[in-house]
């Protein structure tokens, strides 16, 4: 299985970020995880840090073939340590991303948007002026069709739980499913198809 580097988004301490939660999913598809942290952040500090930090994502782990998930700013630091660093991927799951919802992630073989248009939160990132913040965690990828990027409309799934806003990923019992669904493609052939 693959090596997945998990990043967290804002507002989150070291060591409590959501996207531990994730660890034990990943781990149980084989996958060996880490968990990439950057310190507790607001939005103001992120428009500053981002850079920084993504330089350092870059640099601890460039010398390697990882699989990304991402949560809310975090794929806006992954989005800049591809795009400035030259940072590659094998797979990228972003979860409700503050990301332009037309950037493509340079460095990736494959994304997965986890998104739905509940997520009020994204809409207000991308209103800072000069970075890469926007409303993909709300909308999902707008860009041209592409065969390596998979739209995962979390509130119009054929399965239950349905998702809505920007942590409910994380919801108890909600994240059991989601979880196990995303630990699951990152095991699997990439396939592209509608959700």
């Amino acid at each position: 299985m693959s090596r997945v580097v998990v990043v967290h988004g804002i507002h989150a301490a070291e060591g409590q970020s959501n996207v531990w939660r994730l660890k034990p999913y990943l781990e149980l598809q084989g996958h060996s995880v880490e968990v990439f942290e950057y310190g507790y952040t607001t939005a103001f500090m992120a428009y500053w840090r981002n850079p920084g930090v993504a330089r350092r994502l870059a640099e601890t782990h460039g010398d390697a073939e990882c699989d990304y998930v991402c949560h809310s700013n975090g794929a806006a630091v992954l989005y800049l340590a591809m795009s400035d660093y030259g940072l590659k991927a094998g797979r990228a799951s972003l979860i409700n991303p503050a990301l332009d919802s037309w950037r493509l992630l340079p460095g990736a073989q494959y994304m997965d948007i986890y998104y739905n248009a509940y997520d009020a939160v994204v809409g207000l990132a991308g209103l800072l002026p000069g970075n890469v913040w926007g409303r993909m965690g709300a909308d999902g990828w707008t860009g041209p069709a592409d065969p390596t990027i998979t739209n995962i409309d979390c509130a119009n799934t054929p399965f239950k739980p349905r998702l809505s806003g920007h942590l409910d990923f994380f919801t108890p019992g909600k994240l059991d499913v989601w979880g196990r669904f995303l630990a699951k493609r990152h095991g699997s052939t990439p396939c592209n198809h509608a959700f």
